[in-house]
């Protein structure tokens, strides 16, 4: 049976930033603010007049999809050069793409009442090979990103599963973040990264890495069925 799926590609950092594309949103018109910024008065100091601009606020109401809306930046602490393993927590999400979130919405709802079933989805995360910053040269050594977050939250209150030991290695195979079960997981489904330290997600440094920032990719799988209920 084919699953259909949605494929997420992006950039992991360490000392830098995990930055992860994620697809455009619905194109909407934007306020012309061009001739910001505005003078309450062409004099100095005045102490009367005023000026307005026009900010605009969107969202997108949609049925019938399975969406991959967010993935998350992860930035991790630095770490001195060791002969040893290191282990280094999250930092902040203040560089990159500054997203903190994976974010998947599932309104696959014919009547747009959730009555109609559906058959549950799943995330998978896999990590590619870590290069240093401004070289082609890759390591050979194995990192590990350990995703550890196992809370989440559902705007409609159903239920997801979230793996609690999802681990992906440098060049290796992919892991599975979050399973909804067949009739679970309707709605949009959150899980945030942005708190620092090791128990949300930690880094997996290999001993002897040399100075630098490095860099890899990470792609983010949404699939629609599970392994035990795949879509026809």
């Amino acid at each position: 049976m084919k699953k259909n799926k949605l494929i997420i590609g992006g950039v992991a950092s360490f000392a830098a930033v995990l930055g992860l594309a994620v697809a455009a949103p619905a194109a909407h018109a934007a306020p012309d603010n061009s001739a910001l910024p505005l003078n309450t008065s062409t004099t100095q100091n005045d102490t009367t007049g005023s000026v307005a601009a026009t900010s605009n606020a969107h969202v997108a109401v949609q049925n019938g999809f399975l969406t991959l809306n967010q993935v998350p930046d992860l930035n991790f602490m630095p770490t001195s050069m060791s002969n040893s393993n290191q282990t280094q927590g999250l930092m902040n999400n203040n560089t990159g793409n500054q997203q903190s979130q994976i974010s998947v919405t599932d309104s696959r709802g014919a009547d747009g009442k959730d009555t109609t079933a559906q058959n549950g989805w799943r995330l998978d995360a896999q990590l590619g090979q870590f290069t240093k910053e401004n070289s082609s040269a890759a390591t050979t050594s194995p990192w590990t990103i350990n995703l550890k977050n196992t809370g989440y939250s559902n705007s409609k209150g159903t239920r997801v599963s979230v793996n609690p030991d999802a681990q992906i290695t440098s060049n290796g195979g992919s892991s599975n973040v979050i399973t909804a079960a067949a009739n679970q997981g309707l709605g949009t489904t959150t899980i945030d990264y942005s708190k620092p330290g090791s128990r949300i997600a930690s880094l997996d440094v290999p001993a002897n890495t040399d100075t630098g920032a490095y860099d890899a990719p990470i792609t983010w799988t949404l699939s629609a069925g599970t392994s035990a209920n795949p879509t026809k």
